[in-house]
């Protein structure tokens, strides 16, 4: 299930009072990594390196599934039902951090997309002049704002890509030009 040269898609990062070698730490370790393989999606998990304070280590986890969402899910499922015990844990890896990142951009997109709009007020002042520029500078203004939102309400419940955003925004451009 691992294939050639797998990359963990999760990483569990794991600290505690305890050096890694000692036997609470990996007790905590071994109830770890079972709860992480309780999920289906999880092919394996292995035990990363050890920092130089030997406090710290990592769990690696990989997955069956090589699709994002499934591992998304699979990954807040983890989190969720993780009980670190005596250690601390912090939830890691692209699996973890696409939703987030994904989010993120999701809210900055909009006003990075309105960033076209002087460069469109420039073009259209010398094709069409001041006065017949207004009607297209509020169509694009309105089309590139109404296409990121239809594609935010309809992002909740489809979950789609932030990656369809940009082209609707040049599309709502393109149709106000």
């Amino acid at each position: 299930a691992l294939g050639r040269d797998p990359v963990p898609a999760m990483l569990l990062v794991t600290r505690g009072r305890d050096p890694v070698e000692s036997g609470v730490y990996a007790v905590a370790l071994d109830a770890i990594s079972s709860q992480a393989k309780a999920e289906p999606e999880v092919a394996a998990v292995r035990r990363g390196p050890v920092s130089r304070d030997e406090r710290t280590t990592v769990l690696e986890v990989y997955f069956r599934n090589g699709d994002p969402s499934v591992q998304q899910q699979a990954a807040g499922r983890i989190e969720a039902a993780l009980d670190p015990g005596p250690l601390s844990v912090l939830v890691t890896g692209e699996a973890k951090a696409l939703p987030e990142v994904r989010e993120d951009l999701g809210e900055e997109l909009p006003g990075l997309e309105l960033l076209a709009l002087p460069l469109t007020v420039v073009v259209l002042v010398l094709a069409a002049g001041l006065r017949l520029a207004a009607a297209p500078l509020l169509s694009v203004a309105l089309s590139i704002l109404g296409s990121l939102a239809v594609l935010r309400l309809a992002g909740g419940p489809l979950d789609l890509s932030v990656e369809a955003m940009a082209p609707a925004g040049v599309c709502g451009l393109v149709l106000g030009i």
